[in-house]
């Protein structure tokens, strides 16, 4: 989220990068697949850590990834696969006010990528579109099955499978899913699924979580050689004031005193180390200016710095 119009390097995470780094080696190298986990308290940096990754992606040399990024949301916590939904809309490119045509094109381009060479593929297509809750009941190939939700649940568990894998043939595939603390069971269900056959394909899957998640699941990646836990800490306070430094990197010289105030006030939270230095150029502590930014000393003394992230 930042400072606007400063750009920050990463801080301190530089350990969990190259963890996920390894992971995706050796997933393409090793034809193993791994899943990861990475969980820390809002505003710690799973997101920028997985932006730092992604950027590194980028980076390699081909033949490229296939990526695929979703994300849980608080609303949709009790919709059936809505976690996977938006990783497939996202993926196909489907637009909330896609009409039902345009949707059922979108899937059946996307999912026929695997599936339009096989004989019964256009059923296979139909099936999981149904399943994630796109409208495909009028198809013919469904009757059987649309009241029927064990069987078709079943099914498109098998027909996912053979879509990512059929994939990963074809060249390495990396899922992002962030915020599952907020996914639905079903989809967390089906994600544990799936992990379990990915461990000989060049896939890597990176979830980002809350450790709110281990209330509901708490077993969540336990004793699978496959799935990893990597849990984000608090920056040192050496990190939170390299970090203050980088955001005010137009501040001539950074009073330790304002240094101080925000790197023992924000505990280690990158998050609430940008929210604080927002809430001082707020209040005319921080002055911004085109070449460079000034510090107003007296006017910190005004200022009451909230005691907490929900305060600020």
């Amino acid at each position: 989220r930042g400072v606007e119009g400063i750009e920050t390097h990463m801080v301190g995470r530089i350990t969990e990068l190259k963890y996920l780094q390894d992971a995706l080696l050796n997933a393409i190298e090793q034809v193993e697949g791994q899943m990861v986990t990475i969980t820390g308290e809002a505003g710690v940096g799973k997101s920028r850590l997985l932006y730092e990754f992604q950027n590194w992606l980028d980076l390699l040399p081909p033949p490229a990834l296939r990526f695929f990024e979703g994300r849980a949301h608080q609303e949709a916590l009790h919709t059936p696969y809505g976690l996977l939904r938006d990783l497939f809309a996202s993926r196909f490119q489907i637009q909330d006010d896609d009409l039902g045509e345009s949707v059922r094109e979108k899937i059946t381009h996307g999912f026929g990528e695997v599936f339009n060479s096989q004989p019964d593929g256009e059923m296979r297509i139909h099936l999981l579109g149904q399943w994630l809750g796109f409208d495909f009941s009028s198809s013919p190939h469904l009757q059987s099955v649309l009241c029927k939700a064990e069987q078709l649940r079943n099914r498109a568990l098998m027909y996912l499978g053979e879509f990512f894998r059929g994939l990963a043939s074809q060249r390495p595939v990396v899922i992002f899913l962030e915020d599952i603390h907020w996914a639905d069971d079903s989809s967390l269900d089906a994600l544990n699924w799936l992990g379990e056959r990915i461990q000989k394909q060049q896939i890597l899957i990176v979830c980002a979580a809350r450790p709110s998640l281990y209330e509901r699941r708490p077993y969540w990646g336990e004793g699978l050689t496959y799935h990893h836990c990597v849990r984000l800490e608090p920056l040192s306070k050496r990190e939170s004031r390299q970090l203050v430094s980088e955001i005010l990197t137009l501040v001539e010289q950074v009073p330790s005193e304002l240094r101080e105030l925000v790197v023992e006030g924000a505990e280690g939270n990158p998050f609430y180390v940008e929210e604080l230095i927002k809430m001082l150029i707020e209040d005319g502590v921080i002055v911004p200016g085109e070449a460079a930014w000034r510090v107003e000393m007296e006017r910190l003394q005004e200022v009451r710095v909230p005691q907490t992230l929900q305060g600020v």
